[in-house]
């Protein structure tokens, strides 16, 4: 991670293109797209927050990493509703299909995800985006995250997690260092 961070900034420094987006978000657990599941109910959500810097490469194309924390709730065999914490670090590239002011994009994430309540602690996961960026200040995304692999939940404690969760976020980008390019400011 060390190394990402460092490479980022000796490239950054030439085009001074970096900028550091972080905010909000909400997500759905598995549980809440598939009603057949018993007691399927409004209340299987949960919110989170996340950190991503990035460099554009070029001006459609970005490469970050985001740090996410996102808290799932379900409540699916007793009337106890459980959540799970989950944490997640993964490199991110976006591609972005236009230079004008509002730029819709596109992006994948592979990353390392810990997840409470897993007897797992440590799992891959990947996490397709789509997204529009608004005057490269606001960024509105819908983002799969799926934890590949078992992670080993004991089915008395939860039912349906499944591996994965959808999040709705809104995010804040702020410049760093500054940028000569009319578009990204």
């Amino acid at each position: 991670m060390v190394a990402f961070f460092v490479t980022i900034h000796v490239f950054g420094q030439d085009k001074k293109d970096f900028r550091l987006n972080f905010g909000v978000q909400w997500n759905m657990p598995e549980r809440y797209f598939n009603n057949d599941l018993s007691k399927f109910n409004g209340e299987n959500t949960g919110i989170g927050f996340h950190i991503y810097p990035k460099w554009y490469l070029k001006e459609n194309l970005s490469l970050g990493l985001n740090m996410e924390y996102a808290m799932v709730q379900e409540k699916a065999t007793t009337d106890d509703i459980y959540s799970f914490n989950i944490f997640s670090f993964s490199p991110t590239v976006n591609y972005y299909f236009m230079k004008t002011k509002i730029r819709p994009y596109i992006g994948i994430g592979v990353g390392l995800y810990t997840v409470s309540i897993a007897d797992k602690k440590l799992n891959t996961g990947i996490r397709p985006i789509v997204g529009v960026s608004v005057f490269n200040r606001f960024d509105l995304s819908l983002e799969y995250s799926r934890i590949l692999g078992d992670l080993e939940i004991n089915p008395l404690v939860s039912q349906g997690f499944g591996n994965y969760y959808v999040a709705l976020k809104g995010s804040y980008s702020i410049g760093l260092g500054g940028t000569k390019n009319k578009s990204r400011q």
